[in-house]
Formats: structure tokens, sequence, C-alpha cells
């Protein structure tokens, strides 16, 4: 699970991680409790993101330049908004190996008692193992359970 801090983001536009469970295959992300990660290419950064208006969105990740991680990573400030507008319609983001090549990940947001998200829980896949359309079908039922869990939690 991916938290967000506002202070921090408006720093260095990462998102944290704030707890993590294991996979039983071989191949991991790496991704360990604590760990950054760039909120314009990564799912959980893009869930995040998709609480703020367009403007706001610019203005936070246009401070500084966006690496192309990958090939297939986007970095023009118009389409990663763009992006983070279809998500916030679907409900889910997918990042389809742009944070690291053969890595896939969907993440969906988890909303505070007012409807404001204040975290992200996300699901990452070898993209050798799952196609990105099996990712969506076979995990956003269970990533959307465990944050109405999380919510109701709080």
């Amino acid at each position: 699970m991916a938290g967000f801090n506002l202070r921090q983001a408006q720093e260095n536009d990462t998102t944290l991680f704030i707890a993590r469970a294991e996979a039983e295959h071989i191949v991991s992300t790496g991704v360990r409790i604590g760990a950054h990660l760039p909120a314009y290419c990564s799912a959980t950064g893009r869930v995040l993101l998709s609480q703020f208006a367009g403007k706001d969105i610019l203005e936070r990740i246009g401070r500084k330049a966006l690496p192309a991680r990958t090939p297939r990573t986007l970095t023009k400030p118009t389409d990663i908004v763009a992006e983070i507008c279809s998500l916030r319609e679907k409900g889910y983001a997918i990042s389809d190996e742009e944070l690291e090549l053969g890595i896939r990940a969907l993440a969906v947001p988890v909303a505070g008692s007012n409807g404001e998200i204040v975290a992200a829980v996300s699901v990452s896949a070898s993209s050798a193992r799952v196609r990105a359309v099996e990712l969506s079908k076979r995990f956003l039922p269970i990533l959307q359970s465990c944050a109405r869990m999380l919510v109701e939690a709080t």
C-alpha cells in the first residue's frame, strides 16, 4: 500500500510505501516499506495524484524533468494528466512496464471519511505471467475489496 504525504509530494513528487505483502514467486518488484516511487509513472502515484485538478497535477509533476524509466514511460506532462483523468473515470490505474520493463501494476484509491484519497492499494505482476487486460480482470475486484476493508477499519 502506498501512502501519500502532501508535504513530501510537493517537494519531490514520490509515493511512499507504508505496507507490503510478498508474493510467492521468485521475481520481485524490489519495492519495500519506506521505498519511494515517482508518482508520474507508477500506478499508485497516478491514483494519488488523481485527487488533484489537472492544473495542480501539472504544477506538481512539471517542476523537474520526467525521465523515461523505460521506452514505455509517459514523460510528456499533458499525456500524464490525460492518463490520470482517464483513471478517475475507470477508478483504477495501470502502469504497464512504465516504471520497469517486465512489471505491470494495478492500483486503486483508498478514500478517507471525507472522500479524499488518502492511500492507494496496488498489485504488481510480471508481464511474462499476466497480460494487462488480465491484470485488471483478475485483480481489480480484489483490490477494490481491500480498499473498502481499509476504509471500514478506520
